[in-house]
């Protein structure tokens, strides 16, 4: 009877250690271990927009675009563009001159986003 006692006790022990919180969600500043080096910021595409729609990084940081919605985007910017880029697609850019760079969703224009680079 105490070798029950013992284990039910430890079991109800190890399940008030249980979280059901979801697991925490990284920054969207995501710096490389040790707090150096460039960084990924990750802009999502859901709901005809992009979130953040503005975005500031330094120079040298790698913007990626997920596409959460369930129609094509296009990352499009003046000088660049990504492929079209269909539900989970993602686009990488490394930014490595400062400036403001707009940008809209080739497909959808009336989808704008501004990525600032310091």
């Amino acid at each position: 009877m105490k070798k029950i006692l013992v284990l039910l006790a430890l079991g109800i022990l190890l399940l008030g250690c249980a979280s059901n919180a979801p697991p925490a969600q990284p920054a969207a500043n995501q710096t490389p271990p040790g707090g150096t080096g460039p960084a990924t910021v990750t802009v999502h595409i859901k709901n005809f927009a992009f979130s953040p729609a503005e975005i500031t990084v330094n120079r040298g940081d790698t913007v990626q675009w997920v596409n959460d919605d369930g129609v094509q985007h296009l990352v499009k910017f003046p000088d660049f563009q990504s492929d079209a880029l269909g539900t989970g697609a993602a686009f990488q850019h490394t930014f490595s001159a400062a400036g403001e760079f707009p940008y809209a969703c080739g497909i959808h224009p009336s989808m704008q986003g501004k990525v600032i680079v310091k």
